[in-house]
């Protein structure tokens, strides 16, 4: 049987019609689904060229996140918020969603924020030093050695006389 990445491998290739003589650049996440052998080879078979970014980068990095994506989830934030004020005590459904996003994607959508994602990913024109190491600070939370064991634990001392020594 094959992984759901496959099926979702094929249905991206029956669309883009990529070959080794038509090759396709496929931006993705590093998730492991992503780079699995047989995935490799069907990039490779089907001519698509992989480019996989750097993990916890996607806030930065993928177009579709920071020009259009983000516009529009903050613009459906609004939306959201707005008919909760014009119908109080109602509970929003999600036969309520279609009506309150009818605009959202025209919004979202547009050549300005399109354009504006391959400026602040860097994409176009091409800008080396557009970030620095302060943007992708939140990543390094994440990192850890992955042989590591803490052998340490954390006792914390909750005496009443432990409390009152450490009030200010």
């Amino acid at each position: 049987m094959k992984s759901n990445s496959c099926f979702s491998l094929e249905y991206f290739h029956s669309h883009v019609c990529s070959s080794p003589e038509n090759k396709i650049l496929l931006i993705l996440d590093n998730h492991r689904s992503h780079i699995s052998i047989s995935t490799l080879n069907f990039y490779k078979t089907n001519g698509i060229v992989l480019l996989s970014i750097p993990p916890h980068c996607s806030h930065k990095l993928q177009l579709l996140d920071v020009g259009v994506l983000g516009p529009m989830k903050t613009y459906l934030n609004n939306a959201m918020n707005y008919w909760l004020s014009k119908n109080p005590g109602r509970t929003m459904t999600i036969y309520d969603l279609p009506v309150i996003a009818q605009d959202i994607y025209s919004t979202g959508f547009q050549k300005e924020n399109i354009l504006s994602s391959f400026e602040k990913t860097r994409t176009s024109p091409f800008n080396l030093y557009i970030f620095t190491n302060v943007d992708f600070l939140s990543s390094y939370s994440a990192d850890r050695d992955m042989n590591y064991q803490a052998t340490t634990e954390l006792h914390i001392d909750m005496s009443p006389t432990s409390r009152q020594q450490n009030s200010p």
